[in-house]
């Protein structure tokens, strides 16, 4: 598995009754500005949901955190499937 690191962009309070958040995970955006990316983040889920979206965008520290989250459920998930394929 490579070791990589990705930036996460989380929307919250999405205008949907079925869902509650949408978890973006950024291409390489050096020297995009927060601005442009979350504009470009509101737009993908705009066109995916088909209607005009409201969404406000997560303070900067908790993606950080939120990518922590992403990538040890990455780790666990590759240690499940390791042992598990160890015993069958």
């Amino acid at each position: 598995m490579k070791n990589t690191t990705h930036r996460v962009v989380i929307l919250k309070n999405v205008n949907s009754a079925l869902i509650s958040q949408a978890i973006l995970i950024l291409k390489d955006t050096a020297g995009e500005s927060d601005t442009n990316v979350m504009l470009e983040a509101e737009r993908i889920v705009e066109k995916y949901m088909g209607t005009k979206t409201m969404v406000k965008p997560v303070a900067r520290n908790n993606t950080r955190l939120a990518a922590g989250i992403v990538s040890a459920g990455v780790i666990l998930l590759g240690v499940g499937i390791f042992i598990v394929s160890r015993f069958v």
